[in-house]
């Protein structure tokens, strides 16, 4: 577990993916890894097992200006990805999974972005939310591209995609 608070840092598994599993232990309560940092990118990890106290725990936190993850697998967490920035923030998730995350009390999504700028989700496959959302976002544009998000056969997601501030998609 640990918070980032560097900027422009690139954090990259070499060799295949690191799996950084929480086995009930969080940053701050919130994240395997909480990002704090300004334009950080995030490339080739697996995190599973983050269960928070106040149910939302999440792979990773994005609490800095500007994210990027790519090639990552979350899944069985609160939440996948939980992040936002404000309106300088720019969150771009490409050539990555989310599988069964999210929450039997609604509270939790396999990807949830905040209140930011633009929210890229490109080239990803989000699957089998438990009931929260595939991607949720209030993000004030929205690209979705060439991605599959889907509830599969046995899927119980409460929606497939919510963009729930009706910001430009």
């Amino acid at each position: 577990m640990a918070v980032w608070t560097q900027s422009d840092l690139t954090i990259r598994g070499v060799g295949g993916r690191a799996h950084l599993h929480a086995n009930g232990r969080l940053a701050e309560d919130k994240g395997i890894w909480v990002v704090k940092g300004r334009n950080m990118t995030i490339e080739h990890a697996e995190f599973s097992g983050a269960r928070g106290p106040h149910r939302n725990g999440s792979g990773i936190r994005g609490e800095g200006i500007g994210l990027t993850v790519r090639d990552c697998y979350f899944h069985d967490n609160d939440t996948g990805v939980l992040a936002g920035g404000g309106p300088q923030s720019d969150i771009v998730v490409e050539r990555s999974e989310f599988a069964m995350n999210g929450r039997a009390d609604w509270h939790a999504h396999n990807i949830y972005v905040a209140s930011c700028r633009t929210f890229t989700f490109r080239a990803s496959y989000s699957h089998h939310a438990i009931v929260g959302h595939g991607v949720k976002s209030r993000a004030s544009t929205n690209y979705i591209l060439y991605s599959r998000i889907m509830d599969e056969v046995s899927g119980r997601a409460s929606y497939a995609v919510d963009l729930c501030e009706g910001g430009l998609a």
